[in-house]
């Protein structure tokens, strides 16, 4: 987003008020401050801060007391650090320019499939912190009541990919796992990291925290091990050991896909072609070359087993990404599925086994 400080609008003078408001840039006016009124700027209104060449949109909220003086603007941390500014520091507050990707959230609330350019603009507008959670909340459950198709999930995987960081390993086989997740207690992941490093292969494992379970993998392997982990820490882990577990939203990644699961962890709701999306935006991103099996549950996120199945199978541009899935009964013991696939244990030991045999369990992506 373009934007300057110009001599034409006031400026006001940044205090640092402290205040975490996890996610949400947050800032403070006096009722009576000559900029809210010349721009007509009301509680709760989206405004944006200008400080030199960067911009933050954060919501307003207004005090009539005398915690600030006139020409003061108090800003949360979230709004702070994205202007990297000092204490007494100034900066400019306007309007945010109309969205023109809110149009496109608008025709996927009324039936209207998206394309390529539309999904694009949207990822980028998010990532930018141009949507609010209100318009997050629209796009996820639009998603949701009509769900993505093939061609939409690709065009979302893809915008999720290009607007975050990339890695690249010198390794000719970089293997990933997945599950769906959503069941308490169900931990294959640290097992399959371990055992796949161990037998020689690189496996840079992403994991996020609780969407819809109350614990998440990454919350698992946190009680074990920090996964807070930046890019430059996450290379030398994985250089030294081979692989390694680390909480995606600490990277940046799939920046896109950690604020639709905070979202989503509100609504309670993870929608199939969303799920898709984020897998695989977070594995290409991370440099997998390859994946193991992709082991889906009969739970929450997939009730039936043939929903799991179908969802799971799209191409990515030239490089077909079939993800077959096993969605295994938890309740039924007698079930022949459950006999043959072992959860937990049979992908960990297929993966050791065909590691000493010289060969890879996982499918090129």
């Amino acid at each position: 987003m373009s934007a300057r400080i110009t001599p034409q609008t006031p400026a006001l003078q940044a205090l640092r008020m402290r205040l975490h408001a996890q996610h949400q840039p947050v800032v403070l006016m006096r009722t009576d401050c000559h900029v809210c009124r010349a721009e007509g700027l009301a509680p709760r209104s989206q405004v944006l801060i200008i400080a030199g060449d960067r911009t933050v949109q954060a919501l307003l909220y207004q005090i009539d007391s005398d915690l600030l003086k006139a020409g003061q603007i108090a800003l949360s941390e979230a709004a702070w650090d994205a202007l990297d500014i000092h204490e007494g520091d100034f900066v400019q507050v306007r309007h945010p320019p109309m969205l023109e990707s809110l149009s496109a959230v608008r025709a996927r609330i009324h039936g209207h499939r998206l394309q390529t350019t539309e999904l694009q603009a949207i990822v980028r507008d998010v990532v930018d912190g141009r949507y609010t959670d209100v318009a997050l909340s629209a796009f996820l459950t639009a998603t949701a009541v009509l769900p993505l198709d093939m061609q939409e999930t690709i065009h979302l995987t893809r915008a999720m990919v290009d607007v975050g960081d990339h890695l690249q390993w010198q390794a000719p086989i970089v293997v990933d796992k997945h599950c769906v997740g959503g069941l308490p207690g169900n931990r294959t992941t640290p097992l399959v990291v371990a055992i796949a490093a161990a037998n020689g292969l690189v496996m840079p494992k992403t994991s996020s925290r609780a969407i819809t379970s109350p614990a998440g993998t990454a919350d698992t392997m946190e009680t074990l091990a920090p996964v807070d982990l930046d890019l430059d820490t996450l290379r030398k882990v994985v250089e030294k050991e081979g692989g390694c577990v680390a909480w995606g939203g600490a990277m940046h990644l799939s920046p896109a896909d950690d604020i639709f699961v905070r979202i989503e962890r509100e609504l309670d709701i993870d929608t199939q072609g969303q799920l898709i999306a984020s897998v695989l935006s977070k594995k290409i991103a991370a440099g997998a070359t390859h994946r193991d099996r992709y082991s889906g549950w009969a739970n929450r996120k997939s009730p039936q087993p043939g929903n799991c199945r179908a969802s799971c199978a799209s191409p990515f541009g030239s490089r077909r990404v079939i993800w077959p899935c096993i969605a295994l009964p938890v309740y039924r013991r007698e079930s022949a599925c459950r006999q043959r696939y072992r959860p937990g244990v049979g992908g960990a030991r297929r993966v050791g086994r065909i590691a000493q045999r010289g060969g890879c369990a996982a499918r090129p992506m």
